[in-house]
């Protein structure tokens, strides 16, 4: 199994979506590096059960070999809180703008102290049945997630979001795993 990441975006947005729709990010395109610059939410109308929009970021710069078979996603995402209380709602990957797979949703409480959320991992799809590395390296990849603030006049801060892709190159899969997989395809190989 090999690994390509982490891999970080430089094309964020913050998106309504709802009901992820409260409060607009501000300085979003910061959640592009690890480098103590940070995304925020500081608003006073920033309350108990009000969503952030969703911090959405494609263009990831993978280049996976494009008949690799991908085995899990993960997605790492750095924030903290610094006014009130808040946890990260919702995660999930994009393709063509819309989920893809199955969005988690962690309701993960922020600490005060800066810490990294791990979401998926090297076996986890997200509940999509084949990716592959072409589907990775398209343009239209993408993570989007929320934070459900749970005080009053919360404020939230976010370094950075990144993805790790575990995967498997076709070329190297065992002869039985080969032989079904290009099988499918309408090509029989033995060995």
């Amino acid at each position: 199994m090999a690994s390509s990441g982490p891999e970080y975006t430089i094309a964020w947005t913050s998106v309504l979506s709802a009901p992820y729709d409260d409060n607009a990010w501000a300085y979003v395109d910061r959640l592009q590096a690890d480098d103590a610059s940070e995304a925020y939410i500081v608003s006073s109308s920033y309350d108990a059960n009000d969503y952030s929009e969703l911090a959405v970021g494609t263009i990831w710069g993978f280049a996976l070999p494009d008949d690799a078979v991908v085995n899990g996603i993960t997605v790492e995402i750095e924030g903290r809180y610094a006014a009130g209380t808040a946890s990260i709602a919702y995660v999930s990957l994009r393709k063509d703008g819309a989920i893809w797979g199955t969005a988690k949703t962690p309701n993960e409480a922020l600490t005060s102290a800066a810490a990294i959320y791990t979401y998926g991992g090297a076996t986890d799809t997200w509940g999509i049945t084949g990716p592959t590395g072409a589907n990775i390296n398209e343009t239209d990849f993408g993570v989007a997630f929320s934070v459900l603030a749970t005080a009053n006049d919360t404020d939230i801060h976010f370094d950075f979001c990144r993805v790790t892709v575990t995967y498997n190159s076709a070329a190297y899969l065992p002869g039985i795993m080969r032989h079904h997989i290009i099988g499918a395809r309408g090509v029989t190989i033995h060995g």
